[in-house]
């Protein structure tokens, strides 16, 4: 059960979420680590129709909104319970989304779904911590190097 109710959340919302739901795993799942190290997995997010993501960059301040600025995002958590990191990707539900940039100009919302589902698992498996090369992309964004 979640604990989380919000139909608008945060990607930190959402690792709090995982740390809490993992706290319950037995450690014969997952194995002690120190928490700068991860479990060894990678979770995928799919949020239901009616939640949506929202985060404001803590240094330009800009709020970014999922399926107006971005189909999904990866990020990570520490899960002082389990003794390591979290590393996950989240992603909207694309379908609800039509007539945005994530279908990247294909109709179909299975295949708008998958591109944007490798994205991410691409992201987050090459930077699952976020702390990797950026580039400037506009004035106000930056992109990791799979954006480009």
């Amino acid at each position: 059960m979640t604990t989380n109710k919000n139909k608008v959340i945060s990607t930190d919302d959402i690792g709090k979420e995982l740390a809490a739901q993992l706290s319950t795993v037995t450690p014969k799942v997952l194995p002690p680590a120190d928490t700068t190290q991860t479990d060894g997995y990678l979770y995928m997010v799919f949020l239901p129709a009616d939640v949506s993501m929202q985060d404001t960059d803590p240094v330009t301040k800009v709020v970014t909104k999922s399926c107006v600025d971005f189909c999904g995002d990866h990020w990570w958590a520490n899960s002082p319970s389990a003794g390591h990191s979290i590393i996950y990707a989240a992603l909207p539900d694309i379908k609800s989304c039509p007539g945005t940039n994530c279908y990247n100009n294909n109709p179909d919302w299975i295949q708008a779904s998958t591109q944007a589902m490798s994205h991410e698992l691409v992201e987050a498996l090459t930077d699952p911590k976020n702390a990797g090369w950026r580039a400037q992309l506009q004035p106000s964004t930056c992109g990791e190097i799979g954006d480009l």
